[in-house]
């Protein structure tokens, strides 16, 4: 296991700092808008591919051992052409009411709806064998995969941009296009052995899929509005340029969550595979404290450096980068500890508790993004993710209290909680206690 995130953790080192220079790239060549506008059509695909997911995620993940691969993988293209038409009426159904009754919202940036429509296709079907290699714990494939999409698109950005020299927010979607569809081909490749002779699933295959898929998706939904309900707000309220600024922010932030995605992946498949919970529990809660505690470094670093070198890296748009990533500070500690508790409750089939984790967590986004960000603008969107992280976390750490009969001391690490944490990822069992 231990072989198996440490490759994950490499693979998300490399990816992180590929994002990096694609997040220097948008700001320097787009300035505060044109990235504003990026970011808009990246959640639009993350809007789509929660539609996709709720047959195609943690579902696939989780049925790949219990259902043949060929029905699985026939439910999941059946759904995706689903899929593309319920992201294209949300898009344009949107549009129509906006323009009846004069909103300044959009869903996608309408001058490339479609392009968001078919780059959001493109990510949803690599996204489909990424899960097959992710349930057969191909863990080497599946990193593969996702190293070589971010290199492509690092890649075409570089030419475009920085060779070609151009500035438009067009070429960055082209760069996209490339790195999804050729990934796609290649994870493709890689899974076809598992489903060359296809056989029709059953419909008790399809109602146990989007069963389960459901219960996953209406956590994800949940907490996409937790993550991403202020890049609309903003954008309506406050302008798409601070959106553009806000949103650097929130992916330097976002970065430090490698280390607890690179672990909640491989955690997520074995635990999927396996029957027993004490072994569950243990895993998790070990895992937590290590990746919350090795992610507090790295941010403090970021809180302290200075914000000039902000301004030098991004450009003097994004002076207020520093001050963003600081009030975001115990939102990113507290989603790294939910990244584990997530998984832990969804892997063990017990996803019903994400999804009222995630809602709280909403409720919050919700009463606070709407009173605050309209006039308090950005300072607030950062005080409002920080508060709704923080809310989601402590829902689910109140339910793994519940259920594992823990105590305080449980949740403070300590240098023998490290030292069992390695000998954990070493081993196929934790120590008994």
């Amino acid at each position: 296991m231990f072989n198996k995130v440490l490759l994950t953790f490499s693979t998300r080192i490399v990816t992180a700092l590929l994002s990096v220079v694609n997040v220097l790239i948008g700001t320097n060549y787009l300035g505060v808008e044109g990235y504003g506008t990026v970011s808009l059509i990246i959640l639009g695909i993350t809007i789509y591919l929660m539609i996709q997911n709720l047959l195609t995620g943690s579902s696939i993940v989780y049925f790949i051992s219990k259902f043949k691969v060929s029905s699985i993988v026939i439910i999941s293209y059946a759904w995706v052409l689903v899929s593309v038409l319920a992201f294209s009426s949300l898009v344009f159904g949107f549009h129509m009411l906006s323009e009846r009754f004069h909103w300044n919202f959009e869903i996608v940036p309408m001058e490339y709806a479609w392009h968001n429509i078919l780059l959001a296709l493109g990510f949803g079907l690599m996204n489909i064998h990424l899960n097959i290699l992710l349930g057969r714990e191909r863990i080497k494939a599946f990193n593969f995969i996702f190293f070589i999409q971010h290199v492509l698109a690092t890649a075409f950005l570089v030419i475009y941009y920085v060779i070609m020299g151009k500035q438009e927010v067009f070429y960055y979607l082209v760069a996209y296009y490339f790195s999804y569809f050729l990934s796609y081909l290649i994870s493709f490749a890689l899974t076809y052995n598992y489903f060359n002779s296809m056989t029709m699933p059953s419909w008790f295959e399809f109602k146990s899929m989007f069963r389960y898929g459901v219960l996953g998706q209406s956590a994800n939904v949940l907490q996409l509005i937790n993550y991403r309900l202020s890049y609309y707000l903003i954008d309506a309220f406050v302008g798409r340029a601070f959106l553009g600024v806000f949103s650097a922010a929130t992916q330097i932030s976002e970065g430090l969550w490698i280390l607890s995605k690179s672990i909640a992946t491989v955690q997520f498949a074995r635990i999927s595979n396996s029957t027993d919970l004490e072994y569950a529990r243990k895993l998790s809660l070990k895992l937590l404290k290590f990746t919350v505690t090795i992610t507090a470094f790295p941010l403090l670093f970021l809180m302290l450096v200075p914000k000039d070198f902000y301004q030098f890296l991004l450009g003097d748009e994004f002076n207020s980068v520093r001050l963003l990533i600081r009030l975001m500070a115990l939102g990113t500690i507290s989603l790294t500890a939910s990244q584990i508790l997530s998984h832990y409750f969804s892997g063990t089939g017990r996803i019903g508790k994400n999804t009222l984790g995630s809602g709280v967590g909403v409720f919050a986004t919700v009463i606070l993004g709407f009173s605050l960000i309209p006039f308090f603008g950005l300072k607030a969107a950062a005080l409002v993710s920080s508060i709704s992280y923080f809310t989601s976390m402590t829902y689910l750490l109140i339910q793994l209290n519940k259920e594992g009969k823990l105590k305080l001391k449980d949740f403070l690490i300590s240098r023998s909680d490290i030292v069992d944490s390695y000998r954990l990822l070493m081993k196929q069992r934790p120590n008994s206690q």
